[in-house]
């Protein structure tokens, strides 16, 4: 299949110990830079106080905000908390593959997909994104699908792309799959998509189709540090995931902090809306200095800026000595993909990339 070489970002302390900078931004996990909802940090001080007590041995509670946020017929058997997005695809790879089935991914995408199926012996079989502008393929989806098929991991909006799979793309597939096949939705980057076209797959779990949407709060509701998401899935499926959570699975702080943040939608709204105006900005200053750019749904965007790898572990050294931690995803044709912030963190990438256009370098 091919591959992508995932580097995880430096923290802002690997930075500091490398350079000296008096401000350093973290470009390269696609953070919300906002900090957490007022009402949050309120609902931590206010659990804290307790933390000599054992957490509820159930998530109902936030499992019943989310079906209060959601308000659509969901109930809580279709929701599953788990520590991070990424705790839910790992208890998705152990509840659902062993040693010898397929996987199905779409790469340049995530590369945690792999990590966790393969760890449990399972096999990945790749659909690549289409070359000219990183959309799915859904015929070569389900070309891929075998008899030991057993999941397809979909990640829309796409990390490192931003792309989406639009509604008539994903009904089509679900359409398609074999019911031996589950398809896993990752959609942590949901909350900053545009497009109207953009898939309705709760409606597919309510009809009781083979998907698992993961979520987050690490993005959008600016709770990385917290490592919080959940799964929405049917609840036959959802029971199966369930099995491998252990008891006080989640903790006091998690609990409060997630009810907290589905309650402040406002908050949410204006992270999204301040990362469609950094990106507008970040897509202008790029264009001026013609540099290609492909359109993203997430708060994230690919450009063709750096073309090379030898160049490009220079260009991210020399960031860094600027203040700006970078992280550069490889894609095919050497086409770097990269985390992104707003304001004075977007002047400062943008900065770098007119040394790279004009200069060949960053200069010190």
């Amino acid at each position: 299949m091919a591959t992508i070489t995932y580097r995880g970002g430096l923290s802002v302390d690997e930075v500091r110990n490398q350079v000296k900078a008096d401000q350093i931004y973290k470009l390269s996990s696609n953070e919300n830079p906002r900090g957490p909802s007022p009402l949050v940090v309120q609902a931590i001080q206010e659990a804290a106080l307790a933390l000599n007590s054992y957490p509820p041995r159930s998530d109902d509670a936030l499992r019943q905000a989310l079906v209060d946020t959601y308000d659509c017929g969901l109930t809580l058997d279709h929701f599953v908390c788990t520590n991070s997005g990424s705790e839910a695809l790992q208890i998705i790879a152990r509840a659902f593959l062993e040693a010898g089935d397929e996987f199905v991914v779409c790469s340049p995408t995530f590369g945690a997909y792999v990590r966790f199926a393969s760890t449990q012996g399972a096999i990945p079989v790749d659909a690549p994104l289409r070359a000219a502008d990183f959309t799915h393929d859904v015929d070569a989806i389900l070309a891929a699908i075998t008899e030991r098929t057993r999941l397809v991991f979909i990640c829309n909006p796409n990390n490192p792309t931003g792309v989406i799979m639009p509604a008539a793309d994903f009904d089509r597939l679900v359409a398609n799959i074999p019911p031996h096949v589950t398809i896993v939705a990752d959609q942590v980057y949901e909350h900053y998509v545009q497009r109207t076209d953009f898939p309705d797959t709760v409606s597919h779990v309510l009809a009781g189709k083979p998907i698992m949407i993961v979520q987050t709060f690490s993005k959008s509701y600016g709770l990385a540090g917290l490592r919080l998401g959940y799964v929405i899935a049917p609840p036959e499926l959802g029971e199966r995931l369930r099995g491998q959570l252990r008891n006080f699975h989640m903790n006091s702080i998690s609990l409060a902090a997630g009810i907290a943040a589905l309650q402040d939608k406002a908050y949410v709204q204006e992270s999204a809306r301040l990362a469609e105006e950094g990106k507008a900005y970040l897509y202008g200053e790029l264009e001026r200095l013609e540099v290609q750019t492909w359109p993203s749904e997430g708060q994230l965007c690919i450009d063709s800026t750096l073309r090379a790898h030898r160049r490009s572990l220079s260009a991210a050294a020399g960031a860094r000595r600027h203040g700006a931690s970078d992280r550069h995803v490889w894609l095919p044709r050497g086409i770097a993909g990269d985390g992104w912030l707003g304001g004075s963190e977007c002047g400062l990438y943008c900065g770098a990339g007119r040394d790279i256009v004009e200069n060949g370098s960053l200069g010190d």
